[in-house]
């Protein structure tokens, strides 16, 4: 568990630098979006037990950062780069999140990121394992 707080930590603290405390943390909440394949092939790896571990890390956190409630939205990516991507405009353009989490299949985390880096808020990828989301596909908008 000491490993999720600092990511979360880590998470938190950059999603509030990333685009300045002040828009990171609107209406006093820091949202944060868990994008997962929670019935496929993947559902295994990450999944509900991901989201799971990103809500326990968070109670541990105590729920809140600098006075702001956390809060965590989450979805099914289907292993689709289209269903992700749709998700993750939403969030990031109807939802005020701050940063998205998860992100297995590395076709998802390659069509998340552009919409991160264009919106300039941060993802945090779980397990892709193409060597282009590192390569061609990097952005200073994910880890």
């Amino acid at each position: 568990m000491t490993m999720m707080k600092k990511l979360l930590t880590s998470a938190v603290a950059s999603a509030m630098m990333a685009s300045g405390a002040q828009a990171a943390i609107s209406n006093d909440t820091v949202k944060i979006g868990y994008l997962a394949d929670m019935s496929g092939t993947y559902r295994d790896l990450a999944g509900p037990n991901g989201l799971k571990a990103l809500e326990m890390a968070i109670a541990d956190f105590g729920g809140q950062v600098n006075g702001a409630k956390i809060e965590v939205v989450s979805a099914d990516d289907r292993n689709s780069p289209d269903t992700s991507s749709s998700t993750v405009r939403r969030w990031v353009e109807n939802e005020d999140v701050d940063l998205v989490a998860g992100m297995v299949a590395s076709s998802v985390s390659i069509a998340v990121s552009k919409i991160l880096e264009e919106h300039d808020r941060l993802g945090i990828i779980s397990g892709s394992a193409a060597s282009s989301i590192t390569n061609e596909h990097c952005t200073p908008n994910h880890i």
